[in-house]
């Protein structure tokens, strides 16, 4: 099944949106005590800029009329998201089960989403992801979850 999307008018509402969630969480993750240029100053005037940029794309969607339509496959469309769904849980995971058996689930997982069928990718990104837990904890003493 597909659906039919202008994508400068979703792109910019989407940005439009994003940029004004930022914007309002601003305030609550840098806390400053004077007025004028402070640390808040940059990220608002990049936040300020995304919104404009959105802004403009809505415009030329809407007064403009320049706009491409794209047609989505939503089950392929689904599968991303549930991906990302899967990579935030990687995120959660990391202090529960611990850097190195969630990593190898995860390389596991991605290259049975991408149909690899060979087992010395497999191999390969399993020997990657201890090489790296092995740098990490032994060589640079840097504690991974």
């Amino acid at each position: 099944m597909t659906i039919k999307v202008k994508s400068n008018l979703v792109s910019g509402l989407v940005l439009m949106v994003i940029s004004i969630v930022i914007w309002l969480m601003i305030p609550m993750n840098i806390v400053v005590n004077t007025s004028g240029l402070n640390a808040q100053f940059f990220p608002k005037l990049v936040i300020g800029i995304l919104f404009v940029i959105g802004g403009q794309l809505v415009f030329k969607s809407i007064i403009l009329k320049s706009d491409v339509v794209k047609e989505l496959n939503i089950m392929r469309e689904l599968a991303v998201l549930l991906y990302g769904a899967g990579l935030c849980l990687y995120i959660f995971m990391l202090d529960k089960i611990g850097f190195l058996i969630s990593s190898i689930l995860v390389s596991i997982i991605t290259l049975t989403l991408m149909k690899a069928k060979k087992k010395k990718y497999y191999i390969i990104q399993i020997l990657i992801v201890i090489a790296v837990y092995f740098i990490f904890t032994k060589l640079l003493s840097v504690n991974l979850p």
